[in-house]
């Protein structure tokens, strides 16, 4: 999963950092992630690199509603405002899938 966002500073300075967090509610009393405070490189007034996130500790619940927002720390290590929310949506149940009469060879599926 990528994250990415337009960087603004009023100032002209450019992002030297930001900070990711994801929440199952849109008022972020119940966060599931919080990246800390992580390294980047962002001119005023572009979109920043995509930031990478595995997924591996939110819920495994299926139909849960994410919402996620990022903030970034101008080169003064000044701290900016939150984003506004963006939302994403957990729509994959886990689940086994059974093949039947199907030969694979040199592959294990277990």
């Amino acid at each position: 999963m990528t994250f990415s966002a337009i960087y603004y500073d009023e100032d002209g300075d450019r992002a030297s950092a930001y900070q990711l967090q994801i929440s199952t509610s849109s008022g972020f009393d119940s966060i599931v992630l919080d990246s800390g405070k992580k390294s980047t490189n962002v001119a005023s007034g572009t979109r920043s690199d995509q930031y990478y996130y595995d997924g591996s500790s939110l819920l495994s619940n299926s139909g849960t509603t994410y919402y996620w927002r990022i903030r970034f720390y101008d080169t003064d290590d000044m701290e900016g405002e939150w984003s506004s929310n963006g939302i994403f949506y957990d729509s994959l149940a886990p689940s086994s899938i059974l093949f039947e009469g199907v030969q694979m060879e040199g592959i294990k599926v277990n």
